[in-house]
């Protein structure tokens, strides 16, 4: 997969570099934009399987009630792989009838900005590097999704998967 935007970033840098109208042209499209081969899926999910994906040092970083009816926004820290990363939830409360939870995490090299009832709240940076976040964004969402199972007793983890 790495070897796949390798090779598409310097298609493009090149074509770029050249201002050609048509960067592409000359490579086989149908190769370059085809089904990836059962040996390139095997692989893709190996290097996943080696990943760990589990979240340590959570910290309510902030904690605000949005309404009456005891809906909260959380933001949040904890550590992947050695690196600090942020994000935010918002909890309904079961007794409007409606729970839910909606989760919004901050990327690596990113941060968050969620305007609610007029008021800006934002986290800090999550560490690692912005480009890094096109392969780790998975990463980081389903790294977040951890957090909230091992910290929202009320979440119902079946219903995103």
């Amino acid at each position: 997969m790495r070897l796949l935007n390798a090779i598409v970033l310097l298609t493009i840098v090149f074509g770029i570099s050249c201002h050609k109208d048509n960067f592409l042209e000359g490579y086989d499209q149908q190769t370059l934009f085809g089904d990836p081969s059962a040996e390139e899926i095997a692989a893709v999910r190996d290097d996943w399987g080696t990943r760990d994906l589990s979240s340590k040092n959570y910290k309510v970083e902030q904690q605000v009630p949005l309404a009456s009816d005891g809906t909260m926004l959380k933001i949040v820290s904890f550590n992947v792989g050695g690196n600090r990363e942020y994000g935010a939830l918002e909890r309904g409360n079961a007794t409007s009838g409606k729970p839910f939870i909606f989760a919004f995490p901050a990327l690596r090299g990113q941060s968050l900005s969620i305007t609610v009832n007029d008021v800006e709240y934002t986290s800090p940076v999550s560490e690692r590097i912005q480009c890094d976040a096109f392969d780790g964004a998975a990463d980081d969402g389903i790294a977040f999704l951890n957090v909230i199972q091992q910290t929202e007793e009320k979440a119902d983890m079946d219903r995103w998967r």
